[in-house]
């Protein structure tokens, strides 16, 4: 069995993966699934993602890993992607929660209805409010 990648060619969470795959040179085999349509998710995903959520990989031995920041420390474990300083990966991984808790509520997501959501679908409320903290994340990563 080769490395099993369920993926969205729109979703950041999923580029991230791709990245690191490539930058690895991981090979993959690729499955796409919607990022609005989640009439398959469970039925594909259950058993394999707790949320059911995109990215979500299945390894060489068959089992599953979900949450694209997993994956990523995952696979780049043990490269230079990963410092060895505890202090070091320490501050890695606040760069990943970062990005998942700021930037993703408010940048990606506001991304995904300016520019990617069918124009049937009806936005949330606060996005406007996304979009503030959006510009509070962009200007923390400056």
């Amino acid at each position: 069995m080769s490395l099993l990648l369920y993926d969205n060619p729109f979703s950041g969470n999923c580029f991230k993966v791709r990245l690191i795959l490539a930058l690895r040179g991981i090979e993959y085999e690729r499955r796409e699934m919607s990022v609005t349509d989640y009439s398959e998710r469970i039925e594909v995903l259950g058993g394999l993602s707790p949320s059911l959520n995109l990215p979500t990989v299945v390894l060489e031995d068959g089992r599953p890993l979900a949450e694209s920041n997993a994956i990523l420390w995952y696979f780049a474990e043990g490269s230079e992607y990963v410092p060895e300083d505890p202090y070091e990966r320490a501050q890695v991984l606040q760069w990943m929660f970062f990005e998942q808790y700021k930037h993703e509520p408010g940048i990606a997501v506001v991304r995904f209805w300016d520019s990617i959501a069918p124009v049937d679908l009806t936005p949330p409320p606060g996005l406007e409010a996304k979009r503030a903290d959006g510009l509070v994340a962009l200007n923390a990563m400056e």
